[in-house]
């Protein structure tokens, strides 16, 4: 059969097991409807508000996140089916994964879910402890946050995804499987377990809107002034034994818990399923919070705590805002031009021990992208390979304090021999390195990452081990304080412990 038509025969013959399998189908319907029941009889016995309604947004985010994946799994039959051998597959499937629109596809599906689930499980949770009040108005914090979550959940499921994808194409390789054998496989299903995938993320990311809409009404609550962490159990998994000790604990509302991992790790969640967890942390915990109220604020009158509701959103809107503002001045991000041109700033990048030919286009390229954005908050990017001396340059993209490699440095990256790319970009701040910066370096494999700082000083960040995000954020944080402080010492001692946390940091 001629490869073109290949795509069209595999779905003829899906549809027709499909229809061979209606006994199967609804027995699993049965199955599934007799789970809804149960899961729904839980979450009421765990505390979750509006568990009917909790189960249907578990269905419906399931049936289009399934959707999505199978979607790719058919452009990846299709990738496969005009493939003449394993060469051209991989550049057919490389290809496919370059057009996959999953991530955008998964953050609009999570966003609906949000928009929908967040407001209207705040006022459900507010009526616990108040009944008389509603929430009508989201923090600008919590809705910045689900419009963010939304995107990185995208950014995660398409990294997952492709990494899938290309485990399956290596396996088969190095199995000697054929083309045609591979597509069998995956039109066999189980490949992947698509609709069990779609499933764990569906009741993840409702139940941490559970979390995320239950602290909003917390923080709302004129009357609550403090929040207890409680363990209700799981829906048939095993309960998490740290997570039981932590039942219990009671701090005031606008402070994190303190939740010592399974790894021996101690986070700062503001509720369970907060997003700084990691996955083994949040993946189908059923853990609850709740809030703890004052009983003479509770007997205010309503006009006074409706009163004192507004004053807080407005008040915390405010704060959010101010504190979201680049911590410096328009003027500050002004180079001295004398500086850079002078002899000692040249000697700094001599530290870095690259051949000269290297070390030469490290300079000129750090030198340009200051001149280029002094007095701007923009920021510049360039990518150099360490080994052939190519380089590429990111100097148009005008979004206040980022910059995103483009599609051509990203293959750069790709077809590059690990570890041997130098990343460098401008902060007009003159801070160091941000997790975000610290995540590139690692999932680019970068040989080290440069942050020239518009005040004359570099950062060179390398990526030693395993990455702490949580830990690294805070000692990073930590760091530079300390250095524009001056305090040396502990500055020092932050560092130290930088690096127990996968990231080996200098400062020239």
């Amino acid at each position: 059969m001629h490869n073109m038509q290949q795509p069209r025969y595999y779905h003829m013959i899906a549809k027709a097991v499909i229809s061979n399998a209606k006994g199967i189908i609804s027995a699993i319907d049965c199955y599934i409807a007799k789970a809804d029941e149960e899961l729904t009889q839980t979450l009421i016995e765990e505390g979750f508000a509006e568990a009917e309604e909790t189960v249907e947004q578990i269905n419906s985010l399931q049936d289009k996140i399934a959707d999505i994946l199978h979607s790719q799994t058919d452009e990846l039959l299709m990738a496969l089916a005009a493939a003449s051998g394993w060469k051209e597959a991989k550049k057919k499937v490389f290809q496919m994964m370059e057009n996959d629109d999953i991530a955008e596809q998964i953050e609009e599906a999570a966003a609906d879910m949000l928009d929908i689930e967040v407001p209207q499980l705040a006022t459900a949770y507010m009526k616990v402890t108040e009944a008389d009040l509603v929430v009508d108005t989201l923090r600008q914090r919590t809705s910045n946050w689900m419009e963010s979550w939304s995107s990185e959940l995208g950014r995660l499921m398409k990294i997952n995804t492709h990494k899938q994808l290309t485990d399956l194409i290596q396996n088969a390789i190095d199995n000697g499987e054929s083309i045609e054998k591979l597509t069998r496989k995956i039109m066999d299903g189980g490949w992947r377990t698509e609709y069990y995938q779609a499933r764990r993320v569906a009741l993840t990311e409702v139940l941490r809107a559970h979390s995320v809409a239950h602290e909003e009404a917390i923080q709302q609550s004129p009357a609550t002034d403090r929040k207890e962490w409680v363990h209700t159990g799981t829906h048939k998994n095993e309960p998490r034994p740290n997570h039981i000790d932590m039942s219990g604990q009671i701090v005031p509302k606008e402070q994190p818990f303190t939740l010592v991992g399974r790894n021996g790790i101690t986070y700062y969640p503001m509720y369970p399923i907060d997003p700084i967890l990691p996955a083994s942390e949040s993946v189908n915990c059923h853990c609850i919070h709740r809030g703890i109220t004052n009983d003479s604020i509770l007997g205010m009158p309503y006009e006074e705590r409706k009163k004192l509701q507004q004053q807080f959103i407005e008040n915390d809107d405010t704060a959010y805002a101010e504190a979201s503002k680049p911590k410096y001045a328009y003027e500050a991000s002004k180079i001295d031009r004398k500086q850079i041109a002078s002899a000692e700033y040249q000697n700094k990048f001599n530290a870095l021990g690259e051949n000269k030919h290297i070390t030469r286009s490290i300079r000129a390229n750090a030198k340009k992208m200051l001149r280029h954005r002094s007095g701007t908050q923009y920021e510049d990017l360039v990518f150099i390979n360490s080994k052939t001396g190519a380089v590429m340059v990111r100097d148009d993209y005008n979004v206040v304090r980022q910059v995103n490699p483009s599609k051509a440095m990203k293959k750069m990256i790709k077809n590059a021999e690990d570890y041997t790319i130098i990343g460098i970009h401008n902060h007009p701040s003159s801070t160091m390195p941000s997790i975000n910066d610290i995540q590139a370096a690692a999932h680019g494999k970068y040989k080290y990452g440069l942050v020239v700082g518009h005040n004359g000083t570099i950062f060179k960040y390398t990526i030693n081990g395993e990455v702490n995000k949580v830990n690294a954020d805070i000692f990073l944080e930590r760091i530079n304080a300390l250095f524009y402080n001056g305090d040396t010492d502990e500055m020092t001692k932050a560092i130290e412990e930088l690096a127990k946390n996968g990231v080996e940091l200098e400062v020239f």
